[in-house]
């Protein structure tokens, strides 16, 4: 028994509709806002980051109607799916109303709002997701994180190559998307194989030149996979051979990538970022003995974002209130038990899933491209975890909407691929 991808057909699986145009156009804009200095535009800073969730949200609502219309009353929704989303949607509704409490009767304008407003999104977009169409919409998705990682790492290499001193590169918090591109290259492109070659050295070289330790987990855990993936695809009739070749190539991807770390640590560590030590350490703490102040409940979300920080005037963002650069501890300090639950739960359900699916497909060597698909949604919606933990990032309009992107097509996924029937 091997796992299979079992949608359901469409009467126009060939033809693009409206609704098909308006939800590819949210997302590339999506990308497109995420990688604000790709024009120099710097749009995550300005008015224009908010039409990322109005994009979005209205092409949701559009190919919901439009499904409703078109097929009566439009095609059931996938088993499951909305279940496994509705802590989520249960936390933005909490955030959201604890949020405009603080503004309108607290008077506090820095809340937790667009956090609130970009998980209610997220699930909207899970109610487009159906069995004809999620496997097209993870398709646009991989198209169009291969443009936006290749730029991204072009950028981040090329920065450091000419300024072997650079503080920051564009990959900073991008990570998640970028450094995942490697297994696809690997296991679902369909290119000449210089181009994906060219692409992987690329993305890996970018990812090195970033110097900083968010992308170095990421690029661990992506290594992990693609070494666990290879057993698969070495060409030999022992198991056991297979098996210690498999276990060698990782024990020298990792031993490259430790080596790599160990270089950046004593050679060049004087010159890059070295993630605020201090600075990260203090906001923790305070966070945390807020958690403990009300371990529940916190303040249901009626507090500020920021954290005050005196220990110096941060150049870029100056003395008073600043993020606390985790939202996992937000969600602990703003909402207690309560938001970290129903944030912890669906991750940890989808992900239990999904590595489930996967470890019987690759016990079996039994692979199909959907399933790779599943693993590379699967390292993405997982780094991502990884970045917003040590990040600010779901407050981050363009980022935020991409996180629960990647987590709501490896949700439909993990639903879709079922076990195959038995055959003669």
């Amino acid at each position: 028994m091997s796992a299979v991808f079992e949608p359901v057909a469409s009467p126009r699986a060939g033809h693009w509709m409206l609704t098909d145009v308006c939800l590819a156009a949210a997302l590339a804009f999506a990308f497109f806002v995420a990688h604000d200095a790709l024009l120099g535009l710097n749009l995550m800073q300005s008015g224009l980051k908010h039409l990322v969730g109005v994009a979005m949200a209205c092409a949701c609502t559009l190919c919901v109607v439009g499904d409703g219309i078109v097929r009566g009353r439009g095609r059931p929704a996938i088993a499951g799916l909305r279940l496994a989303w509705l802590p989520l949607a249960l936390l933005a509704l909490l955030i959201i109303a604890g949020s405009l409490y603080a503004r309108t009767q607290l008077d506090i304008q820095n809340t937790f709002l667009i956090v609130g407003l970009y998980t209610a999104i997220g699930f909207g977009f899970v109610l487009v997701l159906r069995g004809h169409n999620t496997l097209r919409i993870v398709g646009w998705v991989l198209a169009l994180a291969a443009v936006f990682g290749v730029l991204v790492a072009a950028e981040t290499l090329g920065a450091r190559l000419a300024n072997p001193h650079v503080r920051d590169t564009v990959i900073h918090e991008r990570e998640f998307i970028v450094v995942p591109l490697l297994y696809p290259i690997l296991f679902v492109w369909r290119a000449p194989r210089l181009l994906r070659a060219a692409a992987f050295v690329l993305i890996l070289g970018g990812t090195v030149a970033a110097l900083k330790n968010t992308p170095t987990l990421v690029l661990a855990l992506t290594l992990l996979m693609i070494g666990w993936r290879l057993r698969s695809v070495i060409p030999s009739t022992n198991n056991s051979v297979k098996r210690a070749l498999v276990l060698y190539l990782l024990f020298l991807a990792l031993l490259a990538l430790a080596v790599a770390y160990g270089l950046y640590v004593s050679q060049v560590r004087d010159v890059t970022p070295v993630g605020n030590v201090d600075f990260r350490q203090h906001q923790y703490r305070v966070a945390w003995q807020e958690f403990l102040a009300s371990p529940l409940i916190g303040t249901l979300f009626t507090g500020s974002t920021g954290i005050y920080f005196d220990l110096w005037v941060d150049p870029v963002l100056g003395a008073g209130a600043l993020p606390t650069h985790s939202d996992v501890l937000d969600f602990l300090r703003a909402g207690g038990l309560l938001a970290g639950a129903l944030w912890a739960l669906p991750l940890v359900w989808v992900w239990s899933r999904s590595i489930a699916v996967l470890w019987r497909a690759g016990r079996r060597d039994a692979w199909t491209r959907e399933l790779d698909l599943l693993a590379w949604l699967l390292l993405a919606s997982v780094g991502s975890v990884v970045v917003y933990t040590f990040n600010p990032l779901l407050a981050k309009t363009a980022l935020a909407t991409l996180v629960w992107v990647f987590f709501a097509l490896l949700t439909a996924m993990s639903y879709f691929i079922a076990p195959a029937r038995s055959r003669p």
